[in-house]
């Protein structure tokens, strides 16, 4: 069985070895989007299956409904009125592609038609580890390019970050409805700004992955006070750093690190949690809660 620490150490091993200087910016943004236009699919999906099991009971219903582009139109047309044509149909278009999984083009729709959309969406929900380490990938690299970089950055960039730690907040508090994707130009300056810092940021990353390592040579129980040890030492080690002035160091970073993945590993609903890890759980957002908007600097 895999144990904590091993999908702790898989997901930042996955960050080291696909992000690099040349495309944080484009990675963050391909994260995000992937991530929120499927959550958006996913309530268009919900929202039809619900609408039309509501039309199917009522006393009024049509002798047949076809699912087909007139009816897809229809319903994104109501639920999406007063966005644009091409918002509109973006959206018919990921809503149809999901739906003709299990739906066949022109057939009637059923309730028991609709019951195996909504298997198959119960499906895709499922969490996974992938999901979790896209989330944790983004989290990361939003707290290195939001740190002292942030002011270094042109205005361009700085407002392209914001507009997507915006989106994906809206995401994880299940409020983004429809987002307009646009593209970001990364200034020769920015490109210049990310080649220079991003040394510190790997060398943050891959120091955090060595202890998750060597963490997990000395488990010797599956008591969550031994796997998690390590995040406590992390902690212990913040409160040093900051009564010694070092919370800008990397050496600081790689702590963050450590703690802010283990963090959105654990309260994602992939792992499945009992009343004791949901304690230690509240013990960590507490004792972590006055670094965590801390960043390393360039010094």
């Amino acid at each position: 069985m895999t144990t904590h620490l091993e999908n702790i150490a898989t997901i930042l091993t996955y960050v080291d070895e696909h992000t690099s200087a040349d495309i944080v910016i484009d990675a963050l943004c391909d994260e995000v989007e992937h991530l929120v236009e499927k959550h958006i699919t996913f309530r268009d999906v919900e929202n039809f299956i619900a609408y039309f099991k509501f039309i199917l009971s009522s006393s009024r219903v049509p002798k047949q409904l076809l699912f087909d582009q007139n009816l897809i139109m229809a319903f994104i047309n109501r639920t999406y009125a007063d966005y644009s044509n091409e918002a509109q149909m973006h959206r018919i278009m990921e809503l149809r592609e999901f739906l003709m999984r299990t739906l066949p083009l022109d057939s009637e729709i059923t309730l028991e038609r609709l019951s195996s959309v909504e298997d198959r969406l119960s499906r895709d929900r499922t969490p996974d580890l992938q999901t979790v380490i896209q989330r944790v990938r983004i989290g990361l690299l939003l707290k290195w390019v939001q740190g002292p970089l942030e002011n270094e950055f042109s205005p361009g960039i700085r407002d392209y970050i914001t507009f997507l730690a915006t989106v994906y907040g809206q995401y994880k508090s299940n409020r983004v409805l429809n987002v307009d994707w646009v593209p970001c130009d990364v200034t020769e300056g920015d490109a210049k700004l990310m080649q220079r810092e991003y040394p510190r940021f790997e060398q943050a990353i891959r120091e955090a992955i060595s202890l998750v390592k060597n963490a997990q040579t000395k488990v010797r129980s599956a008591k969550y006070q031994d796997e998690f040890r390590i995040v406590l030492l992390s902690l212990d080690s913040l409160v040093k750093r900051a009564k010694s002035g070092e919370l800008d160091s990397v050496g600081a970073f790689k702590d963050k690190i450590l703690v802010a993945t283990t963090l959105m590993y654990v309260q994602d609903d992939f792992v499945i949690k009992d009343a004791e890890l949901k304690k230690l759980i509240q013990l960590f957002v507490s004792l972590y809660r006055q670094f965590r908007d801390k960043h390393y600097g360039s010094n």
